[in-house]
């Protein structure tokens, strides 16, 4: 089950959802999923085509602007964010929880021979797979 936005004229965001039964698999027993072209099922990671009419208010999770941080650098024991349903649980409506954790390695570790990273957070049942994301705030002078 996937929860969307209901986008509902006149109605704040995050008050009203729409939720969507998505099978794992086709009828011929293919999943719906996208696996890493190269890596597999070997990367925790997968993409689905969440394509839906106009029904359900859309975000998407990068916009290209002028504080894109194309240029961020990641070191070792700063903040990453890990976002998901621990225990099943949500912060508002639908609304994930996000985690605070830190990365664990150099991130120039990584090659096509060990293509992980590793990050120290706190999580839990239901963040398994969870996206992890860098963020650094920067202010724009005026």
């Amino acid at each position: 089950m996937i929860h969307f936005h209901a986008n509902i004229e006149n109605e704040p965001v995050g008050n009203h959802w729409k939720t969507i039964g998505l099978p794992l698999y086709r009828d011929d027993g293919t999943p719906y999923w996208i696996e890493h072209p190269r890596l597999g099922s070997k990367a925790d990671i997968v993409a689905l085509n969440l394509t839906w009419g106009d029904d359900i208010h859309k975000y998407t999770y990068y916009l290209e602007t002028e504080l894109d941080s194309v240029n961020m650098v990641l070191s070792p024991a700063e903040t990453v964010s890990v976002i998901g349903f621990p225990f099943g649980l949500s912060s508002y409506g639908k609304l994930p929880i996000w985690a605070t954790g830190f990365l664990a390695q150099e991130l120039n570790l990584i090659d096509e021979s060990h293509p992980v990273f590793l990050i120290d957070c706190r999580s839990r049942q239901g963040q398994s797979g969870s996206p992890v994301i860098a963020y650094k705030h920067r202010h724009i002078e005026p």
